[in-house]
């Protein structure tokens, strides 16, 4: 069993369990005297480990345990999971996953492309970026295979993503900006507000 991560503050610890018959090693998470395990994905060839950390996640004066795991790596592939467990009065652990599809088709629907004078920019709600490569399809805009989690002290939970299109011709992604937005968790639910655009060249 091997140990990967903690919280130190939570008495929380993440471990790699044992392995399967079928080759996998679930995640084991302790927190205090509890004990579960998740089929969580956190073993990648760049072997980066899981971070975790406890504050009260939705404001119900309770502390939830947060888990960010990488999930996924390759070219133009970059992907976290994040996860936030819940104590149960009968000292069980529910985790709740922050769902793919927030981040692969939410997002997306509120990018937006425009062309001015032969020059081309990305858009998102009222913020917009020039774009720097002209040879990209602007009907092809995708938030690609980037997504990513962060803790931060005054923010709370956030996530960072990319504005993704395609090559004139190609199905090749080409990542023309980055994103971000807060993480709202309520009642194992999630959602995303408050969302920005930056350009990888500012």
């Amino acid at each position: 069993m091997g140990f990967l991560a903690e919280a130190p503050e939570s008495d929380a610890a993440f471990y790699a369990a044992p392995y399967r018959a079928n080759g996998e090693s679930p995640a084991l998470i302790r927190w205090g005297d509890i004990l579960a395990e998740f089929d969580w994905v956190f073993m990648t060839p760049r072997t980066i480990p899981p971070r975790m950390a406890c504050f009260d996640a939705d404001g119900d004066f309770e502390d939830e345990l947060i888990v960010i795991c990488y999930a996924g790596s390759g070219t133009g592939v970059s992907i976290e999971e994040l996860h936030i467990l819940e104590k149960g009065s009968d000292e069980t652990l529910t985790a709740y996953t922050f769902p793919e599809s927030l981040w692969q088709e939410q997002l997306p629907t509120l990018f937006d492309t425009a062309e001015i004078s032969g020059r081309a920019f990305a858009i998102l709600g009222h913020e917009l970026v020039e774009l720097q490569d002209g040879n990209v399809d602007l009907d092809t805009a995708s938030s690609g295979r980037i997504a990513g989690f962060s803790i931060e002290e005054w923010d709370g939970l956030q996530f960072q993503g990319a504005f993704c299109m395609s090559h004139k011709g190609s199905a090749a992604p080409c990542y023309a900006a980055e994103t971000s937005a807060g993480v709202l968790y309520q009642d194992g639910a999630f959602t995303l507000q408050n969302f920005h655009l930056y350009s990888y060249y500012q």
